[in-house]
């Protein structure tokens, strides 16, 4: 290609020649312009290549999860899960086995999300996260308790220390439920009059405005409240 742009430089001394001789020639009515058209001459277009087309994604793959207790290893059977796995745009439910171990086949390999639905959990029913890895535990089997509620719920576990002046509704608002729903997760009820209750001998809380709301105090003890 540098031959290309070569023949199209002259030096100033035969331009000015030629351009004489052209006149010559025009006048001499050897040559008749019709038409003049001034072309700069372009570099060729470089070859585009094509994009490499991705990898298209396989489904070869397989994903393992094991719920277990941390006190003897037994798995959390019936507990129910959502899972996302690689391209899905929404979790799918899932539900452990009596190992406490879900198995997914056909997923493409990449990074897999798994999440618990903690609408209407208990705290008498869940089970507080402390830890994972990725290796399988073999434990022991859960032995039969009749009045063990089953775990139902995966949960992170916040604690709320009640100052003065706090109320029902502003601890509630603190951690982003309504109180009744706070209530429901820390004593599985909705009912007031069981709520102050579990308040007076759960919480401590003992002392009510003139209106009859409880009121939470310092000094109450434990004065511990729990959200997810």
């Amino acid at each position: 290609m540098p031959q290309f742009y070569e023949s199209w430089r002259i030096d100033r001394q035969a331009a000015d020649q030629l351009a004489r001789n052209l006149d010559l020639a025009v006048r001499a009515g050897q040559i008749r312009f019709e038409r003049i058209d001034w072309a700069v001459p372009q570099p060729p277009r470089a070859v585009e290549e094509p994009e490499e087309a991705p990898a298209p994604e396989t489904t070869d793959g397989t994903f393992d999860l094991q719920v277990v207790l941390d006190g003897d290893g037994s798995g959390v059977r019936q507990l129910n899960v959502g899972v996302k796995t690689q391209g899905e745009g929404a979790f799918r439910a899932r539900r452990t086995d009596g190992g406490g171990s879900i198995h997914v086949e056909h997923v493409v390999r990449g990074t897999v999300d798994v999440r618990s639905d903690i609408t209407g959990a208990r705290l008498d029913q869940s089970a507080v996260v402390v830890g994972w890895g990725t290796s399988p535990i073999d434990g022991e089997a859960a032995p039969e308790v009749a009045d063990l509620p089953p775990v139902r719920h995966l949960i992170k576990l916040e604690q709320y220390r009640v100052r003065d002046g706090d109320t029902p509704a502003s601890v509630a608002a603190r951690v982003g439920m309504s109180w009744a729903d706070l209530a429901y997760f820390n004593w599985g009820t909705r009912v007031p009059q069981e709520i102050d209750r579990f308040l007076a001998f759960e919480v401590g809380s003992t002392q009510k405005s003139k209106s009859g709301a409880v009121v939470f105090k310092s000094s109450d003890q434990p004065g511990i409240i729990r959200s997810s």
